[in-house]
């Protein structure tokens, strides 16, 4: 996947409530030329940080390994390190879905061990608005998503630096806010399918990133993107962004 695709497919639903659309004939999991690169750094990862990026929660065991099943994979540990997505878990309780676990070494400002056995809603806690617009279209398709179907979504975020590995209290990041010409566009494929024989949802996230003027210079409609997405946010998304002190420099760069 190029960032190219995967910001093409965000600007065309960019009205879609929900974000998502059929995944259609594509992979579910994909292999690029950073593919080397990113496994060797969640071997890395997995060695440092242990159960902040991989962690089930108890009694959950063999649903991962029906996951690993899935794939040919000797054990849910081996699949993970075996793809570049993040591969993370929902089961169905009580007419709503739990994370129960997963295997999340590039994570965009959020702690797995933070939210490991929460409801969806509680795990999308500190997205403004999910509560209130999301939460109940989110439930029902998850929960009525049949076999063999696959959903597919696209997240972007602006990061200071290139890190991969974003958690929010492990990662070395720099302490200096950059202008937004050293800033990084940085994009989440997400899809959400049933896992072999289970009522158990796999959520894989592959991220994508580039220079925020490469992303631009590569795709023009992006900053009038960007432009409009940054302009309608309130407080609320600007902070959880953590844009909330960037609006005025990112919205001149943006033009």
């Amino acid at each position: 996947m190029s960032i190219q695709d995967a910001i093409a497919h965000l600007i065309a639903n960019r009205h879609n409530r929900a974000g998502v659309t059929p995944l259609g004939d594509q992979p579910l999991l994909l292999r690029d030329a950073a593919y080397d690169v990113e496994t060797k750094l969640k071997a890395e990862l997995l060695a440092q940080h242990g159960d902040e990026v991989l962690a089930i929660a108890s009694g959950q065991q063999p649903a991962f390994q029906a996951l690993a099943d899935q794939f040919g994979a000797v054990d849910f540990t081996s699949l993970c390190l075996d793809v570049q997505e993040d591969l993370l878990l929902l089961a169905p309780d009580g007419g709503g879905m739990r994370l129960i676990g997963g295997g999340l070494f590039f994570p965009s400002k959020w702690a797995l061990s933070d939210k490991i056995g929460k409801m969806l809603g509680l795990v999308h806690g500190p997205v403004p608005g999910y509560d209130d617009n999301l939460a109940l279209t989110v439930n029902r398709l998850l929960t009525r998503l049949p076999a063999g179907q696959t959903l597919l979504r696209h997240n972007w975020t602006l990061h200071d630096d290139g890190a991969l590995f974003q958690h929010p209290r492990l990662a070395q990041n720099s302490a200096l806010a950059p202008s937004p010409d050293q800033m990084w566009f940085r994009m989440e494929r997400q899809t959400l399918s049933r896992v072999d024989g289970a009522e158990t949802i796999l959520f894989t996230i592959k991220t994508v990133q580039a220079r925020l003027p490469d992303a631009i210079g590569d795709t023009p409609a992006l900053a009038d993107f960007l432009r409009d997405e940054i302009a309608a946010m309130d407080d609320r998304t600007l902070a959880y962004k953590s844009l909330i002190n960037k609006r005025a420099a990112l919205l001149s760069y943006l033009g």
